[in-house]
């Protein structure tokens, strides 16, 4: 029942700060057919800092050439910072945020992401690994223990 209340409730954020992790361009050691054919991987992890009530959505992606789904040819990892100031209330011993919540943030930073890499690739042979747009439900949490 306690779960279901929180689910319901409105949870305040703000983005608080976006920080470029890492940003590396590899060039493919041969030329690759259709050169503007790109596939990529993604990884979101987040960290909490329940005295500073902040949340950082870390989102790594990684480019490759779908010719070649095994030598990367670029990556990039960004940090949204998001402020929560109600976010102890979701804390027992690990982070409990309903996943609505989770989902939003994880949209948030992806599509941030994408529009920085697509700034920073920019004038370089992945000016076109541009991030698809995906729907909000992809970014739903798996529960492993299902």
């Amino acid at each position: 029942m306690q779960q279901e209340q929180q689910t319901k409730r409105s949870l305040k954020y703000k983005l608080a700060n976006i920080e470029v992790l890492e940003s590396y361009i590899k060039a493919p050691q041969k030329a690759l057919p259709n050169f503007n054919d790109f596939s990529f991987s993604l990884d979101i992890q987040h960290q909490l800092n329940q005295d500073s009530e902040i949340i950082y959505v870390i989102t790594e992606i990684t480019v490759f050439h779908s010719s070649d789904k095994e030598n990367l040819i670029g990556k990039y990892k960004s940090n949204c910072v998001f402020k929560i100031p109600q976010i102890n209330d979701f804390l027992d011993k690990e982070l409990n945020l309903p996943e609505n919540h989770l989902t939003t943030l994880n949209s948030i930073s992806y599509s941030t992401t994408r529009g920085m890499m697509f700034s920073d690739f920019k004038g370089t042979f992945l000016h076109q690994a541009i991030l698809p747009i995906v729907p909000l439900d992809s970014f739903k949490l798996v529960n492993d223990k299902e």
